[in-house]
Protein backbone atom coordinates (compact mmCIF):
# COMPACT_ATOMS: atom_id res chain seq x y z
CA UNK A 1 0.00 0.00 0.00
CA UNK A 2 2.97 2.58 1.09
CA UNK A 3 4.53 1.48 -2.56
CA UNK A 4 0.94 2.09 -4.37
CA UNK A 5 0.93 5.70 -2.30
CA UNK A 6 3.81 7.04 -3.37
CA UNK A 7 3.30 6.22 -7.17
CA UNK A 8 0.17 7.87 -6.87
CA UNK A 9 1.49 11.10 -5.68
CA UNK A 10 4.12 11.31 -7.89
CA UNK A 11 2.57 10.65 -11.65
CA UNK A 12 0.53 13.56 -10.06
CA UNK A 13 3.66 15.72 -9.55
CA UNK A 14 6.50 15.36 -11.72
CA UNK A 15 7.84 18.45 -13.46
CA UNK A 16 5.45 17.55 -12.91
CA UNK A 17 6.04 21.87 -13.04
CA UNK A 18 1.52 26.01 -12.89
CA UNK A 19 -0.19 27.47 -15.19
CA UNK A 20 -3.10 28.53 -13.11
CA UNK A 21 -6.05 27.14 -14.63
CA UNK A 22 -7.49 30.64 -16.51
CA UNK A 23 -10.67 29.98 -15.23
CA UNK A 24 -10.18 28.63 -11.82
CA UNK A 25 -11.40 30.89 -8.93
CA UNK A 26 -8.99 31.47 -6.05
CA UNK A 27 -9.28 28.97 -3.45
CA UNK A 28 -7.81 29.81 0.04
CA UNK A 29 -4.18 27.82 0.11
CA UNK A 30 -3.77 25.60 2.60
CA UNK A 31 -0.65 24.66 4.58
CA UNK A 32 -0.04 21.02 4.48
CA UNK A 33 3.87 20.29 5.29
CA UNK A 34 6.53 22.73 6.86
CA UNK A 35 10.55 21.98 7.41
CA UNK A 36 12.23 25.00 7.10
CA UNK A 37 12.77 26.30 4.33
CA UNK A 38 10.55 24.06 2.64
CA UNK A 39 6.18 24.60 2.54
CA UNK A 40 3.98 22.70 0.58
CA UNK A 41 0.46 24.01 0.02
CA UNK A 42 -2.49 22.26 -1.73
CA UNK A 43 -6.03 23.82 -2.84
CA UNK A 44 -8.97 22.68 -4.60
CA UNK A 45 -9.57 23.23 -8.25
CA UNK A 46 -12.79 25.10 -9.02
CA UNK A 47 -13.99 26.36 -12.52
CA UNK A 48 -17.21 27.61 -14.16
CA UNK A 49 -18.32 24.17 -14.87
CA UNK A 50 -16.74 22.28 -12.19
CA UNK A 51 -15.16 21.07 -9.43
CA UNK A 52 -11.88 18.98 -10.00
CA UNK A 53 -11.48 16.36 -7.73
CA UNK A 54 -7.87 16.97 -7.72
CA UNK A 55 -6.05 19.29 -5.51
CA UNK A 56 -3.47 22.05 -6.62
CA UNK A 57 -0.04 22.55 -5.16
CA UNK A 58 2.05 24.90 -4.57
CA UNK A 59 5.73 24.22 -2.89
CA UNK A 60 8.64 27.19 -2.00
CA UNK A 61 11.49 26.26 -0.52
CA UNK A 62 14.84 28.63 -0.79
CA UNK A 63 18.26 27.40 -1.13
CA UNK A 64 22.16 28.57 -2.00
CA UNK A 65 22.31 28.30 -5.72
CA UNK A 66 22.70 30.06 -8.57
CA UNK A 67 19.61 31.59 -10.76
CA UNK A 68 20.20 28.96 -13.27
CA UNK A 69 20.31 25.81 -10.97
CA UNK A 70 17.57 24.67 -11.23
CA UNK A 71 17.13 25.17 -15.48
CA UNK A 72 20.55 22.73 -15.26
CA UNK A 73 18.89 20.18 -12.99
CA UNK A 74 15.92 19.22 -15.16
CA UNK A 75 17.82 19.45 -18.31
CA UNK A 76 19.93 16.68 -17.00
CA UNK A 77 17.81 14.23 -17.51
CA UNK A 78 19.68 10.88 -16.93
CA UNK A 79 19.73 12.22 -13.06
CA UNK A 80 15.79 12.57 -12.89
CA UNK A 81 15.02 9.24 -11.43
CA UNK A 82 17.56 10.12 -8.55
CA UNK A 83 15.29 12.76 -6.86
CA UNK A 84 12.06 12.20 -8.61
CA UNK A 85 11.00 9.31 -7.03
CA UNK A 86 8.91 6.11 -9.09
CA UNK A 87 10.83 7.99 -12.17
CA UNK A 88 12.16 5.06 -14.60
CA UNK A 89 13.55 7.92 -17.22
CA UNK A 90 12.87 11.28 -18.98
CA UNK A 91 13.49 11.92 -22.88
CA UNK A 92 13.48 14.72 -24.38
CA UNK A 93 11.27 14.19 -27.77
CA UNK A 94 12.41 17.60 -29.75
CA UNK A 95 13.94 20.58 -29.19
CA UNK A 96 11.36 22.76 -30.86
CA UNK A 97 13.27 26.07 -29.97
CA UNK A 98 16.52 26.90 -27.64
CA UNK A 99 14.02 27.60 -24.94
CA UNK A 100 11.02 24.95 -25.77
CA UNK A 101 11.47 21.32 -25.01
CA UNK A 102 8.94 18.43 -25.46
CA UNK A 103 9.51 15.83 -22.92
CA UNK A 104 8.29 12.40 -22.11
CA UNK A 105 8.46 11.15 -18.32
CA UNK A 106 7.78 7.70 -17.72
CA UNK A 107 6.99 6.11 -13.72
CA UNK A 108 6.89 2.80 -12.35
CA UNK A 109 3.91 1.64 -11.00
CA UNK A 110 3.49 -1.54 -8.56
CA UNK A 111 1.33 -4.46 -9.72
CA UNK A 112 -1.33 -4.43 -10.95
CA UNK A 113 -1.23 -0.98 -12.18
CA UNK A 114 0.43 -0.35 -15.13
CA UNK A 115 3.55 2.17 -15.24
CA UNK A 116 2.50 6.03 -16.22
CA UNK A 117 4.10 8.76 -18.55
CA UNK A 118 3.43 12.51 -19.23
CA UNK A 119 4.02 14.35 -21.73
CA UNK A 120 4.60 17.80 -21.61
CA UNK A 121 6.15 21.13 -23.26
CA UNK A 122 8.39 22.99 -21.15
CA UNK A 123 8.43 26.75 -22.05
CA UNK A 124 11.53 28.81 -20.43
CA UNK A 125 11.25 32.78 -20.00
CA UNK A 126 13.34 34.88 -18.54
CA UNK A 127 12.08 38.13 -17.16
CA UNK A 128 14.55 40.35 -15.71
CA UNK A 129 16.43 38.32 -12.95
CA UNK A 130 13.31 35.88 -12.42
CA UNK A 131 13.10 32.46 -14.49
CA UNK A 132 9.49 31.21 -15.53
CA UNK A 133 9.58 27.44 -16.60
CA UNK A 134 6.12 26.54 -17.93
CA UNK A 135 4.65 22.70 -18.31
CA UNK A 136 1.97 22.73 -20.97
CA UNK A 137 0.38 18.87 -21.47
CA UNK A 138 1.00 17.67 -25.13
CA UNK A 139 0.07 14.25 -24.21
CA UNK A 140 -1.76 14.17 -27.91
CA UNK A 141 1.45 14.50 -29.43
CA UNK A 142 2.41 10.87 -29.26
CA UNK A 143 0.39 7.24 -29.14
CA UNK A 144 0.66 5.66 -26.00
CA UNK A 145 2.70 2.81 -25.32
CA UNK A 146 1.58 -0.75 -24.72
CA UNK A 147 0.68 -1.54 -21.03
CA UNK A 148 1.40 2.52 -19.94
CA UNK A 149 -1.20 5.14 -19.25
CA UNK A 150 -0.93 7.98 -20.22
CA UNK A 151 -1.61 10.79 -17.47
CA UNK A 152 -3.44 14.28 -18.62
CA UNK A 153 -4.38 17.57 -17.71
CA UNK A 154 -0.90 18.21 -16.63
CA UNK A 155 0.02 21.84 -16.29
CA UNK A 156 2.72 23.42 -13.89
CA UNK A 157 5.04 26.67 -13.53
CA UNK A 158 8.66 26.48 -11.80
CA UNK A 159 9.40 30.43 -10.41
CA UNK A 160 13.19 31.34 -10.02
CA UNK A 161 13.59 34.48 -8.03
CA UNK A 162 17.20 35.44 -7.18
CA UNK A 163 17.06 36.67 -2.94
CA UNK A 164 20.27 37.61 -1.09
CA UNK A 165 23.42 36.35 -0.24
CA UNK A 166 23.58 34.06 -3.25
CA UNK A 167 20.18 32.30 -2.33
CA UNK A 168 17.37 31.08 -4.64
CA UNK A 169 13.05 30.91 -4.05
CA UNK A 170 12.13 27.97 -5.91
CA UNK A 171 8.08 27.86 -6.13
CA UNK A 172 6.25 24.86 -7.79
CA UNK A 173 2.83 25.37 -8.88
CA UNK A 174 0.73 22.34 -10.51
CA UNK A 175 -1.83 20.03 -11.19
CA UNK A 176 -2.93 16.86 -13.16
CA UNK A 177 -4.60 13.53 -13.77
CA UNK A 178 -3.11 10.25 -13.03
CA UNK A 179 -5.93 8.44 -15.00
CA UNK A 180 -6.49 5.05 -14.20
CA UNK A 181 -8.71 3.32 -11.43
CA UNK A 182 -7.11 5.46 -8.51
CA UNK A 183 -9.28 6.35 -6.32
CA UNK A 184 -8.67 10.51 -6.20
CA UNK A 185 -8.93 10.46 -2.05
CA UNK A 186 -5.98 8.53 -1.80
CA UNK A 187 -4.22 10.92 -4.70
CA UNK A 188 -4.79 13.57 -3.13
CA UNK A 189 -3.61 12.24 0.33
CA UNK A 190 -0.33 11.39 -0.94
CA UNK A 191 0.34 14.20 -3.14
CA UNK A 192 1.78 16.41 -0.15
CA UNK A 193 4.28 13.69 1.23
CA UNK A 194 5.20 12.86 -2.28
CA UNK A 195 6.01 16.72 -3.38
CA UNK A 196 7.45 17.36 0.13
CA UNK A 197 9.94 14.83 -0.53
CA UNK A 198 10.66 15.60 -4.34
CA UNK A 199 11.49 19.08 -2.83
CA UNK A 200 13.97 17.54 -0.32
CA UNK A 201 15.75 15.68 -2.57
CA UNK A 202 15.93 18.82 -5.47
CA UNK A 203 16.98 20.92 -2.59
CA UNK A 204 20.21 18.95 -1.87
CA UNK A 205 21.01 18.45 -5.80
CA UNK A 206 20.63 21.76 -6.87
CA UNK A 207 23.37 22.91 -4.58
CA UNK A 208 26.47 20.67 -6.72
CA UNK A 209 29.03 22.56 -7.87
CA UNK A 210 28.32 21.37 -11.72
CA UNK A 211 24.93 23.01 -11.85
CA UNK A 212 26.10 26.44 -10.74
CA UNK A 213 27.53 27.48 -14.07
CA UNK A 214 26.00 28.30 -17.63
CA UNK A 215 23.37 26.32 -18.70
CA UNK A 216 23.65 22.50 -19.39
CA UNK A 217 22.22 20.97 -22.31
CA UNK A 218 21.31 17.41 -24.14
Amino acid sequence: MQRTMTFVSNIVILLTSYITTPFAFSEEWHLEKSRDPIQVFSRDITTPQKKSFYKEILAVTTVKASPSALVNVLNDIERAPQWIDNCIEVKILANQEPQIKVVQSTFSAPWPLHKRDMLTKSIIQYKNQIIVIDIIDAGHSLPTEKNTVRMRDIQGRWTITPKTEGNIEIRYQGSGNPEGNIPTWLANKVLIDSTFNTFLNLSSIITEEIYQHSEITH
